[in-house]
């Protein structure tokens, strides 16, 4: 299959997350965070009955920030399921040319909640059973048999994270735009995959690529940033000594840079959301 025009997208989604700044409130809850389990052996810090019992009130103190901690990860983790919906919504209105209120875009990825959370469980199960079945080569005597099975399961790990890596947005997006069921939009998406292998590879390529650059363009504005207002401070610590003068420009320096850092991981949210989505509609013109 002839190649998809990409540059035409990287243009059109820059356009689309620098005019359309409603949608940016949207982009900043989107996390590329997602839930990874891990299986460790350490007798030594076991929470359970009888490690409250022995350790006694901190103990339970312990156990209570890990609950509340847990607690706000899946606050979080719900809103960036929220936010994917409702910016997919948009990005819909966006390409029909019509207008779209914030609030609306949430409460339509408030109810695609049911369907998304299903679709983070039913990925993540292969997962978790993957990853018990590494656990058990640390756990229990490593045979020539757990050997098998770890090099195995490791493998399988890796193929299965890479194609979700590469299907996965397209499953949300078959369940935003095409209403599908949970199961329908992974299968969709996998044939989606299976259909355009080049172009879904290569899509996600230019996204990495794409990501590494911003990364380091971020890290060469943070450097030289740090390299200015320490320049300042130090000039007016050696030629004047205006301590309160260096911690206002530190506090207002701070201050930028966190809105600064806010407004660039909404605007890359949006943009990426966008570039991602046009591959999904392109994709599905061809078949």
């Amino acid at each position: 299959m002839k190649a998809l025009p990409f540059s035409s997208f990287i243009k059109q989604s820059l356009s689309w997350a620098w005019i359309y700044k409603r949608i940016w409130i949207i982009g900043f809850f989107i996390t590329t965070t997602t839930i990874s389990f891990q299986f460790w052996q350490d007798d030594s810090a076991d929470l359970n009955i009888v490690s409250f019992f022995k350790d006694g009130f901190s103990s339970f103190r312990f156990d209570k920030m890990i609950v509340l901690g847990l607690l706000f990860f899946v606050v979080v983790y719900l809103i960036s399921l929220i936010a994917k919906a409702s910016i997919l919504s948009g990005l819909k209105k966006i390409k029909q040319n019509e207008d779209y209120k914030v609030w609306e875009l949430i409460k339509f990825g408030f109810r695609k909640i049911p369907r998304t959370l299903l679709l983070e469980i039913y990925l993540g199960i292969v997962n978790i059973v993957l990853a018990v079945i590494i656990s058990l080569y640390f756990m229990y005597t490593q045979s020539a048999v757990m050997a098998v099975l770890f090099i195995v399961a490791m493998l399988l790990l890796l193929i299965y994270n890479v194609i979700l890596y590469l299907c996965k947005h397209y499953a949300y997006c078959y369940i935003v735009f095409e209403n599908k069921s949970t199961w329908q939009a992974i299968v969709a998406a996998w044939q989606l995959l299976r259909k355009n292998p080049k172009n879904v590879i290569l899509a996600k390529l230019i996204e990495i690529v794409l990501i590494l650059a911003i990364m380091a363009i971020l890290v060469v504005i943070f450097f030289i940033g740090s390299a200015i207002v320490v320049t300042i401070a130090t000039l007016s610590f050696l030629y004047g000594g205006f301590i309160i003068f260096i911690v206002i420009l530190g506090f207002f320096a701070f201050i930028g840079l966190l809105f600064l850092l806010l407004c660039v991981k909404a605007y890359l949210s949006t943009f990426f959301q966008g570039f991602m989505t046009q591959v999904y509609w392109a994709l599905n013109d061809k078949k």
